[in-house]
């Protein structure tokens, strides 16, 4: 065997590169992950914004005369009015929103669907992006009696 070869089957040289080469990718990962994460987490907090948006314009979209004024029933309530305030609502945010509004009478419900684009996320396999889902509630004014 060659003097220089039996040298280097001898020391350990060299087993450290590995170590650091592991360390490096671990700690990519690691940033990755985070700012897919810290992506996929603004997205729902904003979207939770415009859904709470929507939901309080389509609260305000009943006209205080008909409605409080007159004691319309519950199933009077114009649902397209609360729908189209709503959409137009959601629609400032760049289209990216899809809102949908109900109401009972007593208070406006919004469901938000949205898909959020977060960094790094073909990586974690997030390359379609991340679908999120919000719920909004707005009461309805409530006129003082008497």
């Amino acid at each position: 065997m060659p003097r220089w070869c039996a040298r280097s089957l001898r020391g350990d040289d060299g087993t450290f590169i590995p170590m650091i080469i592991l360390a490096f990718v671990v700690a990519g990962l690691v940033i990755t992950g985070g700012a897919a994460a810290g992506g996929a987490f603004v997205g729902q907090r904003n979207l939770e914004s415009v859904c709470d948006g929507a939901a309080i314009a389509g609260a305000q979209a009943l006209a205080a005369d008909p409605y409080y004024v007159n004691g319309a029933p519950a199933g009077a309530y114009p649902l397209g009015e609360v729908q189209a305030k709503v959409s137009a609502y959601a629609a400032q945010d760049g289209g990216r929103v899809r809102a949908a509004a109900s109401t009972d009478g007593a208070s406006v419900l919004v469901t938000c669907t949205s898909v959020a684009y977060v960094p790094f996320g073909s990586v974690f396999g997030l390359g379609g992006g991340v679908h999120e889902n919000a719920r909004s509630q707005a009461q309805l004014r409530q006129l003082p009696e008497g």
